[in-house]
């Protein structure tokens, strides 16, 4: 017991000590940054932020259950090396003569996106670190999953994160690219993370659930989430989580960020719908942790309600946080997605797409999750609680 306690002790020390780990406090007073008022939201109570659907409890795994979800892998958790491709990071070029220019896609790995627009770009939650941990042992990138001409990232105009668990919000990241990343629109908490990496406060844009700022000619809306936030043991859920609307004269997409299944999707369609695309979780799920991430099946059902003409499935195909097989949500996703006869977008890490692009299953040639006659997961889905 001694030992487990000095071994706590010196996390806690590293964790307060290390900017990496962001800022534990977010609500605390800090240089050149006006304090914000969290007591102003109305899902901000007795210290920390919660769901807004009363039925899922707003609670989050034990870190023991996670633990042992994550040890219980699946043989097939980690892929064979893949083979990212090198970005194109010019901006979108209508393909014919006459047609209006779409934004350009490029996903990254996880839920790294960038769009390229004719006049900005942005990026959704960029991680590029080799681990999604402030561990190294911890939660390793697969090997081949970065984009091999990341140091060529152009200018970002506008850097969108979701939330501040380390698969979302990199450390490595946002100090080697600070310099390129113009301005940060981040739900409330999150920005003093931010400040504490060494980012400039003139910089950051906070938000709350449904809140609004203009980037450019970009119009960016904070959405609800059921999830939570935390960089460590302590200090859990101090600042927001949320997704994305962006929306400008030619298109209006959605992210999802992180997110268990629930009634905000209708009503994120319902306000800010219809979309051309929705950026969607999907993996990194678990029955120990039904309301915190969707089922594959749930993540096309998402996609649905927030009246989306095409699906791109995120949250996959970088880092194994999950029991399952790394190719499965993909899998299952597509599958779910035929079957609702919704189009989906599954490009390449690395390669770029527009909303009509045609896309393959190119997993299949690393290593696939077998699929027997009837179209059924050689593992059975996981059900949802």
């Amino acid at each position: 017991m001694v030992v487990l306690g000095l071994l706590v002790l010196a996390l806690w020390v590293h964790s307060i000590t290390s900017p990496k780990f962001g800022n534990l406090t977010p609500w605390r007073q800090q240089p050149g940054r006006p304090k914000p008022l969290p007591k102003d939201s109305d899902h901000f109570f007795a210290g920390r932020f919660h769901n807004l659907s009363a039925h899922q409890h707003n609670t989050q795994p034990r870190l023991q259950r996670m633990i042992k979800g994550v040890l219980g892998r699946h043989s097939l958790a980690r892929p064979p090396k893949l083979s990212a491709l090198a970005a194109d990071f010019g901006h979108a070029k209508p393909a014919q003569i006459n047609r209006k220019a779409q934004p350009k896609l490029t996903w990254l790995g996880h839920s790294s996106v960038l769009m390229s627009t004719e006049k900005q770009r942005v990026l959704f939650d960029p991680v590029f670190g080799a681990h999604a941990s402030p561990f190294k042992p911890f939660a390793r990138r697969f090997a081949g999953s970065l984009i091999p001409n990341l140091a060529q990232l152009p200018c970002i105009d506008v850097v969108l994160i979701s939330h501040d668990h380390y698969d979302h919000l990199d450390f490595a990241t946002i100090r080697r690219f600070d310099h390129r990343f113009k301005h940060y629109v981040v739900p409330l908490g999150v920005g003093a993370h931010l400040i504490r990496f060494g980012v400039k406060p003139t910089k950051i844009t906070e938000l709350d659930w449904w809140q609004q700022t203009h980037i450019g000619a970009l119009k960016v809306t904070l959405t609800p989430a059921h999830h939570s936030s935390g960089r460590s043991i302590i200090h859990q859920k101090s600042s927001l989580w949320g997704g994305f609307a962006v929306q400008s004269s030619d298109s209006n997409v959605f992210f999802s960020g992180d997110s268990g299944y629930g009634g905000h999707f209708a009503q994120i369609g319902e306000r800010l719908g219809p979309f051309d695309l929705a950026m969607i979780e999907c993996g990194q799920y678990h029955s120990l942790w039904p309301t915190h991430h969707m089922l594959p099946s749930q993540s096309v059902q998402a996609a649905l309600d927030v009246k989306a003409d095409a699906a791109l499935p995120i949250h996959w195909g970088a880092f194994a946080l999950a029991a399952h097989a790394w190719d499965e949500p993909v899998e299952w996703f597509c599958l779910a997605a035929a079957e609702a006869n919704l189009s989906t977008l599954t490009p390449q890490i690395g390669q770029a797409v527009e909303f009509g692009s045609s896309t393959y299953p190119w997993w299949r040639g690393v290593s696939s999750l077998a699929i027997d006659a009837r179209g059924e997961h050689s593992a059975a889905p996981l059900k949802s609680n």
